[in-house]
């Protein structure tokens, strides 16, 4: 965050003004264990172990800490990192599933479990 609050300073903006909104996987299971399987087992993450020697070598932390995967309790918390460092929006949620049916029930179980805790 400092660093876009720098460069927005550098060219004559207030960083404050700009919303921070990043790109992140949403991989929601009934359990914490079933949501983790689903994000490892996802085409989704096949893709970004694809990319850790190139466009994400510069990221620290494992896949686990830079997005959302969770049981819908612990969903609220494990979205709390986000909101410290100055995220202002939960956006660009890539929803992972390895069936129509799972995907079904991730939509679900986030609009039913998850969203109500954030409006």
């Amino acid at each position: 965050m400092a660093d876009v609050h720098r460069a927005a300073a550098a060219a004559g903006r207030d960083g404050s003004a700009i919303d921070i909104a990043p790109q992140f996987a949403v991989s929601i299971g009934r359990t914490h264990d079933e949501a983790v399987r689903r994000f490892r087992t996802s085409q989704l993450f096949k893709h970004l172990e694809s990319l850790k020697k190139s466009t994400l070598r510069e990221q620290t932390g494992g896949f686990d800490q830079r997005n959302l995967i969770a049981a819908p309790a612990r969903s609220p918390s494990a979205s709390g990192p986000y909101a410290r460092v100055g995220v202002t929006t939960l956006s660009g949620m890539l929803f992972v599933a390895n069936s129509v049916s799972e995907m079904q029930e991730a939509i679900e179980l986030f609009g039913q479990d998850v969203l109500p805790n954030f409006r």
